[in-house]
């Protein structure tokens, strides 16, 4: 194994080539690791070589002229191209908190939770997610395996 280490503009930067173990004579090399200053990274790769990632924020509950509430009786739902409605059991918790463990295959998200598997729904492979509370405005999530933590909100006429 060639290890090539090249700093450019302050920036790490790792090549690596692999040779067939048997031009070096030793065993193949199954995993590398280098350790940086200063970064982070988090990839969890699935036994499939998909990646698990969460779709996770709070579900905020909006009227006009009134204090931000909790949704906790809104639900998620995905309608598919030929715009069949299919309900997605997402747990939200009394402050309207939402954490659901999702793997990403291609362009399929499944959630584990429910073990419903969909397909990309919107541009550049997202999901498209529609959450509904009673009295409220339907509200749109585009989800993709970069989803950052979020405040989804609902419009609502009054507080349920």
């Amino acid at each position: 194994m060639l290890i090539k280490v090249l700093t450019v503009a302050g920036l790490l930067l790792v090549g690596i080539a692999v040779t067939w173990a048997g031009d070096l004579g030793g065993e193949p090399v199954a995993e590398i690791e280098v350790k940086t200053s200063g970064s982070a990274v988090s990839f969890a790769p699935t036994r499939c070589g998909g990646i698990s990632t969460a779709l996770a924020g709070r579900l905020v509950r909006r009227t006009a002229g009134a204090p931000a509430l909790p949704a906790t009786d809104a639900q998620f739902s995905y309608a598919a191209p030929d715009r069949s409605i299919t309900a997605i059991s997402i747990p939200i918790n009394d402050d309207g908190r939402f954490a659901e463990s999702v793997s990403v295959m291609g362009s399929t998200y499944t959630f584990a939770s429910s073990g419903v598997s969909l397909p990309a729904n919107a541009g550049r492979g997202r999901l498209r997610l529609t959450v509904i509370a009673p009295g409220c405005k339907p509200s749109r999530v585009l989800f993709d395996a970069g989803w950052e933590e979020q405040d989804v909100v609902l419009r609502c006429k009054e507080h349920q």
